[in-house]
């Protein structure tokens, strides 16, 4: 994938930027794309906390790229209160 394009789809996951729609189809693209460079801004989102939508995305991205730099963010989803975040991080 293009640097920019990675680039682009990275910055579309800030929440002062976009929308959570924008930001939610950003992390699916990223993470049905298999883009390692977008661990660290997908973690980033994941820690800022935010909307549940998006959220799920995210970690659903994190899998799919499979960076273990990103375990123990999933670990500690897999604890959340959320069902739903528990699914997502610990089910593709």
């Amino acid at each position: 994938m293009a640097r920019s394009m990675v680039r682009f789809s990275t910055s579309l996951l800030s929440p002062a930027k976009d929308p959570e729609p924008l930001r939610y189809n950003a992390a699916r693209l990223l993470g049905e794309m298999w883009v390692k460079e977008a661990v660290v801004p997908l973690r980033k989102v994941l820690r800022e906390g935010g909307s549940r939508c998006v959220a799920r995305a995210v970690l659903l991205a994190l899998g799919r790229i499979g960076d273990r730099s990103a375990l123990p963010d999933l670990l500690e989803a897999a604890q959340s209160d959320d069902f739903f975040i528990q699914i997502r991080a610990v089910v593709l």
